[in-house]
């Protein structure tokens, strides 16, 4: 497979793919509004022929709500034949519908990682999940190989709830630690950085033994005494208060299981 490839978005996850591939060797060429000073081969929206014209491998790494536009745009050009991957985790290849009714190969491709900066390394060493067509896997499988990462198929049908899955483990334990920070800061002058320690031990913990192993607290116990003692304290958070008794009673339902 010829290592030339274009990039339509310059996003975080679009500008962090363009740097790890062109420091794996790649000709990377980038469809956006907002060139930077990288090596790279920009081409602005207008020139849109141009960028198709290229390459024959494409990812689409624009907003959810721009994808099925972009996929239009994109398919007024010769694409027949070459391959597109868009990166969204909540949509499916069917986003790129007008590029398939023109011949093209299409699937989805995303990184199983969160993305708060441009930054290549977050490539390395995850999880990519896909579905589509065969010649659209070969270049996902590519891909990830070139990031010494792991592909896994998705069923179509569930990429809304495998997209739920990763905001589980991702937002939603930035909203918990954010709560821990609100908390710690009514009562110390320190914040979330002194339970450093704590977070580390508990990720380890939930990779190396499973999350339902590796659950200690109150709730594990069945300590209905200290849970009684937290709902009262957490009074003056209502919307906090509200949280912990929801995750309370779903892991005194999973020690029940």
């Amino acid at each position: 497979m010829e290592k030339v490839i274009g990039i339509a978005g310059y996003g975080k996850v679009g500008g962090s793919m363009a740097l790890a591939l062109y420091r794996r060797g790649w000709e990377v060429h980038i469809l956006t509004r907002f060139p930077d000073d990288v090596p790279f081969h920009f081409h602005p929206r207008d020139r849109a022929e141009e960028f198709i014209e290229r390459a024959r491998n494409f990812i689409i790494a624009v907003r959810d709500s721009d994808l099925r536009d972009m996929a239009h745009q994109l398919s007024h050009h010769r694409v027949a034949g070459k391959r597109f991957l868009h990166l969204s985790g909540a949509l499916t290849s069917s986003e790129l519908k007008p590029l398939k009714e023109k011949g093209a190969h299409t699937g989805s491709l995303h990184p199983l990682q969160s993305f708060p900066r441009k930054d290549p390394s977050l490539l390395e060493n995850i999880y990519f999940s896909f579905e589509g067509d065969e010649e659209a896997r070969a270049l996902a499988l590519k891909l990830a190989e070139e990031f010494r990462s792991r592909l896994f198929p998705i069923d179509p049908k569930k990429k809304t709830l495998y997209h739920a899955a990763a905001v589980f483990a991702s937002n939603f334990a930035d909203a918990m630690w954010i709560i821990a920070d609100i908390i710690m800061r009514e009562i110390s002058d320190v914040g979330i950085e002194a339970m450093e320690p704590l977070i580390r031990s508990t990720l380890a913990n939930a990779l190396e033994m499973g999350p339902r192993k590796a659950l200690t607290g109150p709730a594990r116990r069945g300590d209905f005494i200290t849970i009684e003692k937290h709902l009262k304290a957490l009074q003056k958070y209502p919307e906090i208060r509200e949280i912990y008794e929801k995750i309370t009673n779903f892991i005194l339902q999973e020690g029940k299981g």
